[in-house]
């Protein structure tokens, strides 16, 4: 079973993880998957205990969030990060 996450959901400094034996055994804990195969993993609770296991990303910029959120209302990007003084 291979589980993918997104780079920037995890420590820029963490790297390609190594998970040993024990963590691999929380995660798939984690996804509550049945041997049969027959329910849908729980992603949510995986990335959770996954960031648990390795540490969380660095928190978004709330002034980089909210120009993100409000792009679509501004002229351009620049004009957009200038009203928050980015």
């Amino acid at each position: 079973m291979a589980v993918f996450v997104d780079e920037w959901r995890l420590p820029p400094s963490l790297g390609e993880p190594h998970l040993g034996s024990r963590a691999k055994r929380r995660l798939l804990d984690a996804l509550g998957l049945t041997r049969d195969l027959d329910t849908d993993p729980d992603l949510d609770a995986a990335l959770d205990e996954l960031q648990v296991i390795t540490g969380t990303a660095a928190h978004l910029d709330p002034r980089l969030a909210y120009t993100l959120n409000h792009l679509s209302e501004a002229a351009d990007l620049r004009s957009a990060a200038q009203k928050v003084g980015l």
